[in-house]
């Protein structure tokens, strides 16, 4: 994989506000616990809240420790999509937003540009 740029690194952040907001309706729909409906909602939220940091951030700092933070995104994002492809359960699909929130969270924390 070659190296990521900025935009490419805000992309990521996108990838997952997207999934957790545009499958929204579908995972309320199939919550059967007000857990599940709080775990949704903390997901859409913090993915939100990333992705609206990645956009005020300039995500120009570069090296392994960025490329890894960006691999572990795009992997995390990428199974978002298998377990919405392969019809996975509620939880499977809530624990799979909330690790991409997570990686992405990473991701921004090491690409983020310091003063």
């Amino acid at each position: 994989m070659p190296n990521s740029t900025a935009a490419d690194r805000l992309h990521e952040a996108q990838r997952t506000y997207r999934a957790a907001y545009n499958n929204r309706i579908a995972d309320y729909r199939d919550a059967k616990t007000s857990a599940q409906v709080k775990a949704i909602q903390r997901n859409l939220d913090a993915a939100e809240g990333a992705y609206l940091d990645a956009g005020l951030a300039i995500l120009e700092n570069n090296g392994a420790a960025v490329e890894r933070a960006y691999k572990a995104a795009c992997d995390a994002n990428d199974a978002i999509e298998e377990a919405r492809q392969n019809a996975e359960d509620l939880a499977n699909r809530i624990r799979a937003v909330a690790t991409a929130v997570s990686k992405v969270s990473d991701l921004i924390a090491a690409a983020k540009k310091r003063p």
